[in-house]
């Protein structure tokens, strides 16, 4: 079994370089672009908050730079970044992404100033992955506490809809299952095979139209993908998850609950309204799914589903 470590890394993706590793101050940011090219070291800035030292990722010093110091922001809860300068520092780059001259010999930008799509916010999939840099779940965790039946188990066959720039997929295939990953966006895909080659099968595949035989998949997991459908395409998912499940087998869901107008903001995507309630959750998989288990938390909806019999679906 992989270390604990696989399940809590950070993947942050951009388009000529990305990042893995442990979040923590103190810690190291693998640079891949695509091969190990370097690290970003995280330390305790002197004036609080965390410090970025670029090390050795040049020539991607610059994109390397911006990814960690979102992942710094989402996970280290700074309250300045602060960039090391070094003779692979990109001036014009950190002024463009909000840094400044902290008369220190570095480059630092106060924490609470989130870091957003410029410009108008996409309404077609793709485009949402258009500037990896301001897409807020680039940075984070892998949501591995959302499938912990899938930590440490028996080697399965597994369909991840929605798999973005795959920091899910990694986990899933670090633990030995056999992953098939699809999103429908063309731009994500193209990262994951250019960045996580080994990880999985990819395909760019629409979750309502899923191009695999029935039966074929011993798990489906949805990290995300359902609640960013449209509300008219998402029954038409549940029942091609139920589709391409093997009698027996599990979708394992986590859908956010509804958020407010701020967080909606935010998003690179645009959008009224975002989350569902517990009687959406439940009117949506109702129909073809038995749910087996259901955890809440502030933030999100984690579900375990077993597909219902055909018969008793279809009435």
């Amino acid at each position: 079994m992989p270390a604990d470590g696989v399940a809590r890394e950070v993947f942050a993706v951009g388009d000529g370089a990305a990042l893995a590793g442990l979040p923590e101050v103190g810690g190291a940011l693998e640079v891949l672009a695509p091969s190990p090219v370097g690290r970003i070291a995280l330390a305790e800035a002197p004036a609080g908050g965390v410090a970025l030292d670029p090390g050795d990722a040049a020539p991607w010093a610059a994109e390397a730079i911006a990814l960690g110091a979102r992942v710094a922001q989402k996970n280290c809860g700074a309250t300045t970044l602060r960039i090391i300068a070094g003779a692979a520092t990109d001036e014009a780059a950190l002024r463009a992404d909000g840094f400044a001259p902290d008369g220190d010999g570095g480059w630092s930008r106060p924490a609470d100033v989130p870091f957003t799509r410029a410009g108008a916010r996409a309404h077609d999939p793709d485009d949402v992955y258009a500037d990896p840099l301001s897409i807020p779940w680039n940075f984070v965790r892998a949501e591995a506490d959302a499938y912990p039946m899938l930590l440490g188990a028996p080697p399965r066959r597994v369909l991840e809809i929605g798999c973005g720039h795959a920091k899910n997929t990694r986990v899933l295939h670090a633990h030995g299952h056999e992953v098939v990953a699809t999103d429908i966006s063309p731009r994500a895909i193209e990262r994951c095979r250019r960045f996580a080659p080994e990880s999985a099968t990819y395909a760019v595949a629409d979750a309502a139209d899923l191009p695999f035989a029935d039966a074929s998949f011993d798990v489906l997991l949805d990290i995300g993908c359902l609640h960013c459908m449209p509300a008219d395409a998402r029954p038409a998912a549940v029942a091609e998850a139920r589709r391409v499940l093997r009698p027996g087998g599990a979708l394992v869901s986590r859908i956010f609950t509804p958020k407010d107008a701020r967080w909606v903001s935010l998003q690179p995507f645009a959008a009224d309204a975002f989350g569902l309630p517990d009687d959406a959750v439940r009117g949506l998989l109702e129909d073809d799914f038995e749910i087996e288990e259901w955890r809440r938390d502030a933030g999100a909806h984690y579900l375990t589903c077993r597909p219902r019999e055909r018969a008793a679906a279809a009435r």
